[in-house]
Formats: C-alpha cells, sequence, structure tokens
C-alpha cells in the first residue's frame, strides 16, 4: 500500500482558482499516472492516505463521499481547513441573518452576546464554509473573522450590526467578504 494511512479518515473538499475545474483522480500518486476520472470544485472527499511525490508533492488518496470512487488526489486541490461542520451550539440555538453576496448566500448567527458565526454558501458548486466572528467594538457593533473558502486562501471577513447592538425583527446587517460589499436582514 502506497502512503501513510490518515487514522482516522479526515473530511475534506475539492477545490481549485475556477470553480468550474475539473480535478483529475489518478491511480498513483503522480501526474504521470492514468487519471482514473475527475471531481468536481466542492465535491467532498474523505482522505484515507497521504504520500509525497518525487517532487516534495503531497498527495492524497481519496474517497468521494456521493460516488465512492477512489484514487490519489494532489494535495494543493484539497481543502481541509474550509470545509463547513455541524453548527457550534451557539450558532445552532441562536438566531440569524441572511443575505445574497454575489453568487454566494450567507448566514450570519447571533445571540444575546451578539454574532459569532458567518456561514457561507456558493450558489454554484453548493459547497459551504464559515468563519468565526470575534466582537471589535464600536458603534454600530462590528465583528470580524476570517474565512477559507474551497478556492483556497484565508479572506477577511467584516460585519456590521446597524440595529446598533438590538438585531431581530426585519433589522439589516452589512457585510464585507474580501471587498465585496452585501446587506442581511435578521430574523
Amino acid at each position: 500500500m502506497i502512503g501513510t494511512t490518515l487514522n482516522p479518515p479526515q473530511k475534506a473538499q475539492l477545490i481549485a482558482a475556477q470553480p468550474e475545474a475539473q480535478i483529475n483522480l489518478r491511480s498513483q500518486p503522480s501526474t504521470d499516472s492514468r487519471s482514473k476520472g475527475y471531481g468536481l470544485v466542492g465535491d467532498p472527499v474523505q482522505l484515507l492516505r497521504s504520500a509525497q511525490d518525487s517532487d516534495g508533492r503531497e498527495w492524497y488518496y481519496v474517497k468521494f463521499e456521493q460516488s465512492g470512487a477512489e484514487g490519489w488526489v494532489r494535495g494543493d486541490f484539497i481543502n481541509t481547513a474550509g470545509r463547513a461542520t455541524p453548527l457550534p451550539q451557539r450558532a445552532a440555538q441562536g438566531s440569524e441573518c441572511t443575505g445574497l453576496l454575489e453568487a454566494l448566500a450567507f448566514t450570519a448567527f447571533y445571540d444575546a452576546s451578539g454574532f459569532n458565526l458567518i456561514r457561507f454558501t456558493n450558489l454554484e458548486t453548493k459547497s459551504t464554509f464559515d468563519s468565526p466572528l470575534s466582537p471589535q467594538g464600536g458603534n454600530p457593533p462590528t465583528y470580524s473573522g476570517s474565512a477559507s473558502p474551497p478556492t483556497g486562501g484565508t479572506l477577511p471577513v467584516q460585519l456590521t450590526d446597524q440595529s446598533g447592538g438590538n438585531p431581530g425583527g426585519g433589522s439589516q446587517v452589512t457585510l464585507n467578504y474580501a471587498g465585496m460589499a452585501a446587506t442581511g436582514t435578521c430574523q
């Protein structure tokens, strides 16, 4: 068996700079090996093993959650940090504000202590990723964090509570994500 077994297997998703990219699934951890098919950006996978090729690049032996297909994918096409997990208890028990930011839907979660998390959903790929939020003070209250989208990198997130600290009942939030601005409405 090639590579080091990951025990337990890790959840991840495929990433690429282009949302429509097809990511090759290989028979061996090498770009010279035959392609067994491909995956798409946002596809959820389980990482079963890891190995390095002769150039020192990391490869993962993956299993696609939906199709069950298995094979090797180069590590720079795998995002282990950005895959959304079940909501933390604090967010799941709180209230929310929702909005649209270009091809992303966002949900900002809040409770009596303020906003604590934003979950982004790519409307094209259906992939999700989160940004925990920290209070920054100010009037109106501002919260900041960073998000790691499936396309890679870490981008800044800033949310402003336009209600002045009492969100709900149709009040508004403004969101700045990587220089893009949007407005959301609170329930």
